[in-house]
């Protein structure tokens, strides 16, 4: 084999080496640049799912809720809806993310709330977290179960009723 075979084959390899480190280079840098939007927009909460859900509450019975508002000391408002009935009057609410409604808040018999059929009332209650009340920054989310205790008008028996509240502080 001659020398300036050897020497062309030689750059040949040189030149591929290079070209190899290059690309490689070029999709380390667009992959790291890459990454660090990906985080920039998680930490804004900008692709974070939890920011991009709305708030919800179901209730399977008697009652319909909506309109929910979160505020940072926790009290969440809400409009409730009642269908079933001629008339219902509220007696308890209360909303904990605990398994328990420990933190049921009882009204007065005066301070009812009366709710004809068809009518809707706006509610409010304080959350309460797993060992206090519920607070939290804007954009933290709750997840609780809403309590409820009404009479009917018919029978004027009492009933517990709970449902699911996932709102955001906002």
């Amino acid at each position: 084999m001659s020398l300036e075979s050897a020497h062309g084959k030689s750059c040949s390899k040189h030149a591929r080496l290079q070209n190899t480190i290059e690309l490689m280079t070029t999709y380390s840098w667009a992959i790291i640049i890459t990454s660090i939007a990906l985080a920039a927009l998680f930490a804004l909460g900008i692709l974070n799912p939890q920011s991009a859900a709305a708030s919800v509450c179901i209730i399977n019975q008697a009652f319909q809720c909506s309109k929910l508002y979160l505020a940072t000391n926790g009290i969440l408002t809400f409009t409730l809806l009642q269908d079933q009935y001629q008339l219902a009057n509220i007696t308890a609410v209360g909303c904990s993310e605990n398994a328990s409604n420990n933190h049921i808040t009882a009204f007065t018999v005066a301070n009812q709330i009366e709710m004809p059929q068809g009518t809707e009332r706006n509610v409010s209650v304080q959350c309460y977290g797993p060992s206090s009340k519920f607070s939290g920054s804007v954009g933290t989310v709750l997840n609780a179960t809403l309590y409820i205790n009404y009479i009917d008008d018919v029978g004027s028996f009492p009933y517990s009723i709970s449902g699911k509240v996932y709102a955001k502080i906002t």
